[in-house]
């Protein structure tokens, strides 16, 4: 039997995020199958159904989730120069959230509340050491300091978001009654906008940039996005009682304005690039910076829509409307940004731990990374995300049952071969011919910017 190769001296720090990376895809294509499932809901627009809120839940504690926790732990050391706290413990957390993200996304996708509590109780144990092993403005040097706080922040929104969602578990306790529409614009917010975003911008600018190539620096006007985003995020907790539909209105508004300085950046990114030619990673990215200006017009028109009455009185227009804003703001900015970026990122960590430094050398001399990467099946990849995306928004906006569900199924099959890449780049012999279009820049090194 031949022998194994050494196993490089930094082996555990590069396993754990590709383990939180394989166990993100899975549950990634679980979401994408609930999806299929939900087609009949997302056509009729009732996007608050189990079935499309155990699809929602398995991309967002699944999948953007898993995959945060994952980064931070490779980009904790490079970007944010902190080494994460108690290794003896790594080991258990990826477990412990993977059970909880199962539970509570079946429990939900069947109506059964008390079991999802149980994956909540589990969630939130598994959250709250995963932020004490990984976080700590504190602890990081002056230079990378704000950008810790800005993670610190973004889990903070999460904490807000998991309180929100016990409150199920506290309805009607001592006259505990929210107005429910409040509650779940409060939920999404803190969710989507507050944790995913804020989450996105402060890693997102440090790796795009270097992706990119990009000469643009970072401008002063997004200072501003983080108090955007948690701010309006923050406006909407007094509606939870009152249902103040102009307050609510403004607080979609104030996030919106967050988001479009993010569209902006990413243009002036885009735009002053380096790296011209667009490889799969990259082309992703830039489907999600697309998604996410549709969904901020989208945004901006709902609010507009809000406050005049006008779309209240179509709800059908309303419910199929926010169901299209579901889509590209969690199917296409935040799912496909991760996408994207783990496109790159997780071919690198397969190569640093079966062909890096610390490895047995290979028998036919040393293997660059772009031997680990399946150009043809990635750019097959973000083909069927582009394909499914925009067949989703258009059959939900026609109320087509067959077609949202033939997009859904393509959405499906797109995280599939996602996942049967990156299982190639970790497991199968690295590819004999390099790449046409390697890697031109180390992806995980530190950003100039």
């Amino acid at each position: 039997m031949a022998e194994r190769p050494a196993v490089p001296p930094d082996a555990p720090h590069h396993r754990i995020p590709l383990a939180h990376g394989l166990v993100g895809m899975v549950l990634f294509v679980g979401g994408g199958l609930l999806l299929v499932r939900a087609a009949d809901a997302l056509a009729r627009g009732a996007w608050a159904t189990p079935a499309i809120l155990g699809a929602v839940h398995a991309f967002t504690l699944g999948w953007l989730l898993t995959l945060v926790v994952g980064t931070l732990y490779q980009l904790g050391p490079v970007a944010l120069q902190v080494t994460p706290r108690a290794p003896g413990i790594w080991p258990w957390l990826l477990p412990l959230h993977t059970v909880g993200v199962v539970i509570v996304t079946w429990g939900v996708s069947v109506g059964r509340h008390d079991v999802a509590a149980f994956g909540w109780l589990l969630l939130v144990i598994s959250t709250s050491a995963s932020a004490i092993v990984l976080l700590g403005p504190w602890r990081a040097p002056e230079k990378t300091r704000a950008r810790m706080r800005l993670v610190t922040l973004g889990f903070l929104a999460l904490g807000v978001t998991l309180l929100l969602a016990a409150s199920r578990l506290l309805w009607g306790w001592q006259g505990f009654i929210p107005v429910i529409s409040s509650l779940r614009l409060a939920h999404i917010a803190f969710g989507l906008v507050g944790f995913g975003t804020v989450i996105a911008w402060a890693l997102g600018s440090h790796v795009l940039p270097m992706f990119l190539g990009t000469r643009a620096h970072t401008s002063t006007a997004t200072r501003w996005i983080p108090g955007l985003l948690l701010g309006g995020a923050t406006l909407l907790l007094p509606t939870l009682f009152s249902g103040l539909a102009a307050l609510q209105a403004v607080a979609v508004m104030v996030m919106a304005a967050g988001q479009g300085l993010i569209v902006w950046q990413g243009l002036q990114w885009f735009r002053n690039r380096a790296n011209r030619a667009l490889d799969p990673a990259l082309t992703a990215v830039a489907i999600a910076f697309v998604a996410l200006l549709l969904a901020t017009v989208l945004q901006v028109v709902l609010a507009v829509g809000a406050l005049s009455g006008v779309l209240w009185l179509a709800h059908g227009v309303w419910s199929r409307s926010v169901t299209i804003w579901g889509v590209l703001f969690l199917a296409g900015w935040l799912a496909m940004l991760i996408a994207g970026v783990l496109l790159r990122v997780f071919v690198f960590l397969s190569w640093m731990v079966r062909a890096g430094p610390g490895a047995r050398p290979a028998a036919h001399g040393p293997v660059r990374v772009s031997q680990f990467s399946r150009p043809s099946l990635a750019w097959l990849c973000v083909a069927l995300f582009a394909v499914s995306l925009l067949l989703l928004c258009v059959t939900i906006a026609a109320g087509s049952a067959s077609g949202a569900q033939f997009a859904a199924g393509l959405y499906s099959t797109a995280a599939i071969v996602l996942l049967l890449h990156h299982a190639l780049a970790l497991f199968a012999p690295p590819r004999d011919t390099v790449a046409a279009l390697p890697l031109s820049s180390p992806p995980l090194a530190p950003s100039p910017h």
